[in-house]
């Protein structure tokens, strides 16, 4: 799993897009905005282990729940965005250093996620 976020000066993450292969250029951002990077925001692409992506694709999908008004069964459909939005922020006191293999296209980090 590949991720890509927006994020400000906190590290709360207010956007944020997951592929599960990267572009054919795999120095390519995973998504870009026309109108550029907004003021105070930061595009990052996320560093992570394989047990956190494991935990992140466990978490999504559909899943069954109790409604709470009903109590009945019914089936939600849970985004990994969503959820990486919700629980996770970028660690912003870490530095984390791009492997020599890796290319990044111009303009985006390299971050890591930390529970919030």
């Amino acid at each position: 799993m590949y991720i890509e976020v927006l994020h400000d000066a906190t590290g709360a993450v207010l956007n944020c897009y997951c592929a599960d292969t990267l572009p054919s250029d795999p120095s390519a951002a995973l998504f870009r905005l026309e109108e550029g990077l907004p003021d105070g925001l930061e595009h990052a692409r996320v560093n992570m282990d394989t047990i956190l992506a494991m935990e992140i694709e466990a978490a999504c999908g559909l899943q069954a729940v109790i409604d709470p008004l009903t109590g009945k069964p019914s089936l939600v459909d849970v985004d990994r965005a969503l959820y990486i939005m919700r629980n996770f922020m970028i660690e912003m006191t870490a530095a984390v250093a791009v492997p020599a293999t890796v290319r990044l296209a111009s303009g985006l980090t390299m971050r890591r996620l930390k529970r919030i």
